[in-house]
């Protein structure tokens, strides 16, 4: 029996997390994920931290939560804080960590020195999805020495899917569908047809799922965690089995596009943006260190029907050695 109007819907209010971002316990954890998300500057441990960079807005995309741990890999910043470095069994838990030790110290001052923009999976079309921003971090010791290019940090998009985001693939999937525009999940009470779109089937039954998961973790006893963990990874190997499902079935028809494309190149490139290529041009003639992330973006400003990620491909060979970005060994700039 077909019981999808049955489904109960969201009539509004807000939207949950299933998975907490803050993994340590106490201030110093609620501190963490503020510095690595929507906060961006504060003093963690008497180290002040400011990873504000216009390449990595607090609004697009995040460090992971536990930052700060020193350890081998770019979810860690690459410094030792005085909590750790004071803690009674920290060489020994720290054994097998080759990375360089680095101290930040009470009085030191943590920013973010350059942003490198690295494209991991090149069929995934959200940047959320096939970028990571690596911030290369300056430390300034109290007595204004320098230490440059610590790290990286990779900094992942807010709303990532696929790769490093497993832990959070339902709660950022449900924020990338609450966002299509009209913005919210608002009065979706009417049963869904592939007739009004996939996006209109998206946001009804993201907004049916956040519900009936919510209602069954809400019934939940207090100290039944392993239901919760299981239904939690349920969510997510779920969604991230439908997005790589969908993901899968669209190459066929993205290589016949490619294979037109390169058609079509053959006879001049006739697949160019020509428009956002020009207006790139006149973007770093007018402000030649900016980064290609920064001019994709003003273009979509100017132009509501590109789309940021098309935009920033189109244009990384025009990018200019004064950029930020410049990088010919990753095909930004000739």
């Amino acid at each position: 029996m077909n019981n999808i109007a049955t489904v109960p819907v969201r009539l509004g209010g807000d939207i949950r997390r299933v998975t907490d971002l803050q993994v340590q316990e106490g201030e110093e954890g609620r501190i963490a994920v503020e510095l690595a998300t929507t906060g961006r500057v504060g003093l963690f441990q008497g180290v002040e931290i400011n990873f504000t960079h216009s390449d990595i807005p607090a609004d697009e995309w995040s460090a992971r939560p536990w930052w700060h741990v020193w350890a081998d890999g770019e979810h860690h910043s690459g410094l030792i804080f005085p909590g750790e470095a004071s803690a009674p069994d920290f060489k020994e838990a720290k054994k097998g960590v080759t990375r360089r030790a680095i101290y930040a110290k009470a009085g030191d001052r943590v920013t973010v020195g350059r942003v490198r923009q690295v494209d991991e999976v090149t069929f995934l079309h959200h940047p959320h999805d096939y970028g990571v921003r690596l911030a290369y971090l300056k430390l300034t010791r109290a007595d204004g020495s320098i230490e440059t290019d610590i790290g990286p940090l990779a900094f992942y998009g807010n709303t990532r899917i696929m790769s490093h985001g497993s832990r959070e693939v339902f709660d950022n999937a449900v924020a990338r569908i609450a966002a299509i525009e009209p913005k919210g999940f608002g009065n979706l009470s009417d049963p869904p047809t592939w007739k009004q779109g996939a996006d209109h089937m998206a946001k009804y039954h993201a907004a049916a799922a956040h519900d009936l998961l919510f209602e069954m973790l809400d019934g939940l006893p207090t100290d039944d965690t392993s239901s919760y963990v299981r239904l939690r990874s349920l969510v997510n190997s779920a969604m991230l089995a439908g997005f790589a499902l969908a993901k899968h079935e669209a190459r066929r028809a993205e290589r016949q596009a490619a294979g037109a494309a390169r058609g079509a190149k053959a006879g001049g490139e006739k697949t160019a943006d020509h428009v956002a290529r020009q207006r790139a041009q006149e973007l770093w003639a007018e402000y030649p260190e900016e980064t290609v992330y920064w001019v994709a973006q003003q273009i979509c400003v100017e132009h509501s029907d590109k789309v940021q990620g098309t935009v920033e491909r189109s244009i990384k060979k025009l990018t200019p050695p004064t950029s930020r970005s410049y990088n010919p060994s990753k095909g930004y700039g000739k």
